[in-house]
C-alpha cells in the first residue's frame, strides 16, 4: 500500500482501489483471485442491502440539498450518525470485512465527529479542504446502498446466464455471452455502462507488472471487478445447495461451492452434500421401479416382435407409449401410484397403439 498520502487519498486508496496482477487482485492489502470483490457483493443478503439503503437515504437527500445550495442541518446530523451505523453493519460482511477497521474507525470518527460537522456547516458557503473532505466522504458513503442494489439488479442476470450448458466457462465463452447481454444502447451517454470513473497506474511487484485501478465510485468498482474477472476466465456461479455465488477460476464445470451446507446436521460442505445427492440420484436412476417396469415391458414387446406375433410398426408405437407413461410416472407420483401399472400392461399398450 502507498504511504505518505493525505487522509483523502488514503480513504480512496483503502476503499476504492484494486490492484490486478495476472489472475490475482489485491483489495485492502489482501490478495484474492480476481473477481472476489464482485462475487462477494453479489452475495450480500437482501435484508442487509435494504438496511444500508435506508441508512444512506438521508445522506443522498443531504447531498441533493447541497447540490441545490441548501444546507439542511437536521439531514446533516442524521447523515453523520448514519455513517457509523453503516460501517458497523458492514464490518463482518465481505468484501467490507477485509478493511483495516482500526485505522478506518479512527479516521471516520475524526471526519464525522459532531464538532467536524458543525465546522463543515459553517464553511459550506466558502468550502475549504476540511469542508471538502467531510462532503466528499459523505458522498462516498451515500452512494453505497444504491451501488450494491443497482449492481445486483443489473448483473445477476448476466452472471446466471454464464451458466448456460452450451457456454464454455472460460474468457472466450464469457466474452461471447457478454456481447449478447450488452448492446450498443447500453453504452449510450448517461447509461450505466457508459460511466468509467477510473484512473490507472502501473507498478512493479514481485510477481510482475501490477495494474492499480482507482475508482471514483463504488458502482464503477463493483462492475469493473466483475468484468476484469471475466477477462481472465473467472466468473461467479450460483451454488444450487446454498444459493450463494462462488468464484470459478478455471473451465472445469464445478457445480457446488465449498461453503457449509445450510441446515445440514453433519456440518458438511455444499460440495459434499452435492456429491451424496449425485450418488443417490444415480442409484435411484438404476433402481427406480418406474424405470424397471418400463424396461420389462419393452423387453416383452421385443420378445413378441422376435416371435412374429406383432408387427415392427406396432412394436415401435407400443414402446413409445411405454416410455411416455414412464416419464409421466416420474413427474407425477399420483399417476405412478395409481393407473401407471394398468397402462403398462401389454394388452393395454397394444390396444392404445392400435387406435
Amino acid at each position: 500500500m502507498a504511504v505518505l498520502v493525505d487522509i483523502k487519498e488514503r480513504l480512496k486508496l483503502t476503499l476504492l482501489t484494486l490492484d490486478y496482477c495476472g489472475k490475482q487482485e489485491v483489495y485492502a492489502g489482501q490478495e484474492f483471485p480476481t473477481g472476489t470483490v464482485a462475487c462477494d457483493v453479489l452475495n450480500m443478503p437482501r435484508e442487509i442491502v435494504n438496511q444500508v439503503v435506508a441508512l444512506t437515504d438521508p445522506m443522498m437527500k443531504f447531498v441533493d440539498a447541497l447540490y441545490h445550495d441548501r444546507v439542511d442541518l437536521l439531514l446533516m446530523e442524521q447523515s453523520r450518525k448514519n455513517v457509523f451505523a453503516v460501517v458497523e453493519l458492514l464490518k463482518n460482511v465481505p468484501p467490507f470485512s477485509y478493511q483495516e477497521y482500526e485505522w478506518l474507525d479512527q479516521k471516520l470518527a475524526s471526519i464525522f465527529s459532531p464538532e467536524a460537522a458543525k465546522k463543515a456547516a459553517r464553511q459550506m458557503k466558502k468550502p475549504n479542504d476540511f469542508c471538502n473532505l467531510f462532503v466528499q466522504s459523505l458522498c462516498l458513503a451515500a452512494q453505497l446502498g444504491f451501488a450494491i442494489q443497482r449492481y445486483q439488479q443489473a448483473l445477476i442476470p448476466l452472471v446466471e446466464s454464464l451458466d448456460d450448458t452450451e457456454l464454455t466457462r472460460d474468457a472466450e465463452g464469457y466474452a461471447k455471452q457478454f456481447a449478447k447481454f450488452f448492446t450498443a444502447d447500453d453504452y449510450a451517454e448517461g447509461k450505466w455502462m457508459s460511466l468509467a470513473n477510473v484512473s490507472v497506474q502501473y507498478l512493479a511487484s514481485e510477481t510482475g507488472l501490477t495494474r492499480r485501478m482507482h475508482y471514483a465510485s463504488f458502482p464503477s468498482m463493483f462492475r469493473a471487478n466483475l468484468f476484469e474477472a471475466l477477462c481472465v476466465g473467472h466468473a461467479p456461479k450460483k451454488c444450487p445447495i446454498c444459493g450463494n455465488f462462488f468464484l470459478t477460476t478455471n473451465a472445469r464445470q464445478q457445480k457446488y461451492c465449498n461453503g457449509l451446507a445450510p441446515e445440514d446436521t453433519f456440518g458438511r460442505t455444499c460440495r459434499q452434500v452435492g456429491a451424496r445427492l449425485g450418488r443417490e440420484a444415480r442409484e435411484l436412476a438404476a433402481d427406480d421401479p418406474r424405470k424397471i417396469k418400463c424396461k420389462q415391458v419393452i423387453d416383452a414387446i421385443d420378445q413378441r416382435l422376435h416371435r412374429g406375433t406383432i408387427s415392427q410398426e406396432l412394436a415401435e408405437r407400443m414402446k413409445e407409449l411405454a416410455r411416455n407413461h414412464r416419464d409421466r410416472a416420474i413427474m407425477d407420483s399420483n399417476y405412478a401410484n395409481g393407473k401407471y401399472l394398468e397402462d403398462m400392461e401389454l394388452t393395454a399398450l397394444e390396444a392404445e397403439a392400435s387406435k
